[in-house]
């Protein structure tokens, strides 16, 4: 997209703002408030969010949020009373990001683009997974020296790139890995900002575009053209679902291996687990049922480091929740990165423990206490490919490597952008 046109669409985004009625524009904005929210979104949250409270209002910038913390509240925004809701600030960005989509859409065209892409997330569609992910972590591994400094974020990006190019659309994409890291980064990070056209934009944009117009093809594309979809939305739907399995499970599996790293007990009991359920061969869909301590693992990195700290959401009526009106066009806030860290729902909550998905003598949270994926109309359509191709990851690489944190490595937020740490051969 030329960058007059970007500049165009971010004054139209803000003169929308504007318009917005004055109950949702906070009368003086927060500088302070938006500043620490965007530094560290957890460590604010945790500040406003006693244990027992169930709705904390707040201003950010410009805008009141209305801050959801029950698991009950949660479940009505996102599933029993999902119509009450609209699209939020950020849906509202990325579309100027990822155009028209199944990410950005609402109420009725979402649930037809839903129903239309449905059919290709089916698990009788990636029967030949295991054969993928486990050749892409082969072959991006075999680049790895013991001892070398790695960013573990990025190097999952390059083997979810290359499964997700293979498995949605039948495309050999590990040429453009490369260039695709640092240009789904980009995205990742501009997507929550107003679409100014700063030159590094544009360069991710126009890489990104010549990348996605060689992967319009397989059943999934099909579907979409039978549909009579153009070829601009085609587009548009190709590279959200790109973006959306680079950041889901890269983010996934990097927290994976920093946590590991960070625990050795874990790491012996996934290793033995490995070791025994495999006897050394390559993993296979079929062994996954049986992997259960490593299904434990990932569940509780998604608790810990859920791919998607927020969920915003817009009143589209005036709504009660927890006993706090909310009135129309305001913005509703759901964390995971939040309320999957309250002590209130999880025992010793800061912890690491995979054990408390699998042991039969510790309490389960309430449902919507977990919501990594989101839930209702709007759940991740790849949930159930993200899961598979994460367990297949950790389970061939795990096989011969362990990850360990490297001098560099800081003490990680979780809205870190790096993961510096090193690979060493299991002996």
């Amino acid at each position: 997209m030329p960058s007059g046109q970007l500049l165009l669409e971010a004054l139209a985004m803000m003169r929308r703002q504007a318009r917005l009625s004055l109950r949702t524009i906070a009368p003086w904005p927060d500088v302070r408030a938006g500043r620490a929210f965007r530094r560290d979104p957890l460590g604010f949250m945790l500040t406003l969010a006693p244990q027992d409270n169930d709705v904390v209002r707040f201003t950010a910038g410009f805008s009141r949020f209305a801050l959801v913390c029950s698991p009950d509240l949660v479940h009505r925004v996102l599933v029993s009373e999902s119509g009450k809701f609209g699209e939020g600030k950020w849906t509202e960005r990325a579309s100027h990001y990822l155009g028209d989509c199944l990410i950005t859409r609402e109420a009725e065209p979402h649930a037809q683009r839903r129903a239309l892409l449905d059919p290709s997330f089916g698990a009788d569609r990636f029967g030949a997974l295991d054969s993928i992910v486990v050749s892409c972590c082969e072959r991006l591994a075999g680049r790895w020296r013991p001892g070398q400094t790695l960013d573990v974020l990025s190097e999952m990006g390059r083997i979810t790139i290359a499964a997700s190019g293979r498995a949605l659309f039948g495309v050999d994409v590990e040429p453009e890995v490369e260039g695709l890291v640092p240009a789904l980064s980009q995205l990742r990070r501009d997507i929550s900002r107003l679409p100014f056209p700063l030159p590094g934009r544009i360069a991710a944009r126009r890489r990104l575009r010549r990348v996605i117009s060689g992967l319009c093809r397989g059943p999934m594309v099909e579907r979409l053209r039978a549909a009579h979809l153009s070829q601009g939305a085609v587009e548009s739907e190709v590279l959200a679902m790109l973006f959306a399995s680079f950041d889901t499970t890269s983010s996934a599996l990097g927290w994976a291996w920093f946590a590991i790293g960070q625990h050795p007990e874990v790491e012996a009991k996934l290793h033995a687990e490995l070791d025994e359920v495999l006897g050394g061969r390559v993993p296979t869909l079929e062994d996954l049922p049986r992997l259960r301590y490593s299904r434990a693992v990932i569940t509780e990195v998604l608790r810990l480091y859920p791919p998607v700290h927020f969920v915003d959401r817009r009143a589209l009526c005036d709504v009660d929740l927890g006993g706090v009106r909310v009135r129309s066009g305001e913005y509703i806030l759901l964390s995971p990165l939040l309320t999957q860290r309250l002590a209130r729902f999880y025992e010793q909550p800061a912890r690491f423990w995979p054990e408390r998905w699998v042991g039969a003598d510790v309490s389960r949270p309430p449902r919507y206490a977990y919501f990594p994926f989101g839930d209702g109309p709007h759940v991740c359509i790849g949930r159930g490919l993200a899961l598979r191709v994460a367990a297949l990851a950790i389970a061939t690489l795990a096989r011969h490597w362990r990850f360990e944190p490297s001098p560099a490595l800081p003490d990680p937020g979780p809205n870190a952008a790096i993961l510096p740490m090193m690979p060493e051969r299991r002996t």
